[in-house]
C-alpha cells in the first residue's frame, strides 16, 4: 500500500489532470469488473506442464510391455536393532537378493 500511495503521488507530481484521469479509469475498470463477477480457472504454468508431461508418461507407460525380469521387490524391514531380529534381515535379503 506504501508502495502504491508512493506512485499515486509521484503521478499527481508529474501531471495532476492527467493522474486524476487515470485514476478514475482504473475505478471504472474495477466497478465494472466486480459488476460482472468473472469466474476464471486459471493455474500457473508450473502445474500445467507438470499435468501434461504425467499424461503423457502414463499414456507412454500404457503401450509399452513390461517385463518382469527387471523388477526388483524393494523391503522396507522395521526391525529395530539389527542383532535383535536378524532373521527379518535375513529373509528379505533372500526374497530380493537371491529372486
Amino acid at each position: 500500500m506504501i508502495g502504491a500511495f508512493l506512485c499515486f503521488g509521484a503521478m499527481f507530481m508529474i501531471s495532476a489532470g492527467a493522474s486524476l484521469v487515470e485514476i478514475a479509469f482504473v475505478c471504472i475498470i474495477y466497478f465494472v469488473t466486480g459488476k460482472r463477477k468473472l469466474n476464471s480457472n486459471n493455474s500457473d504454468i508450473r502445474s500445467g506442464l507438470s499435468m501434461h508431461f504425467a499424461r503423457d508418461l502414463i499414456y507412454q507407460f500404457e503401450a509399452d510391455e513390461i517385463d518382469e525380469r527387471n523388477w526388483r521387490p524393494n523391503f522396507l524391514v522395521f526391525s529395530g536393532s539389527p542383532k535383535s531380529r536378524l532373521y527379518l534381515i535375513d529373509i528379505v535379503y533372500a526374497i530380493s537378493r537371491k529372486r
